[in-house]
């Protein structure tokens, strides 16, 4: 009876990275399941399991700010162009 007891709660305990990664709602989610069932039974499957679920993955933020500096320097040449017609900067 003690045995399956123990069973039970260890379940929970050998996919704990991918249900960290599940409620994190991480992209990788699949792949980082996939990895802590065929190898997490290796404690090095494990513990590259539990890092892949809890780092940060890249956000909007960091996205944003790659459109913000391309935004930036569309409207700087922009600003320094000159018309063709009027030979005024636009």
């Amino acid at each position: 009876m003690y045995e399956i007891v123990l069973f039970i709660a260890f379940i929970p305990l050998y996919f704990l990275p991918s249900i960290i990664a599940w409620r994190h709602r991480k992209k990788q989610f699949t792949a980082i399941f996939f990895l802590n069932f065929l190898l997490g039974w290796t404690i090095f499957g494990w513990v590259g399991a539990l890092i892949w679920a809890v780092i940060k993955e890249e956000t909007d933020t960091a996205k944003s700010y790659k459109e913000r500096q391309k935004e930036y320097w569309i409207s700087h040449h922009k600003k320094n162009e000159v018309n063709k017609k009027t030979g005024k900067k636009k």
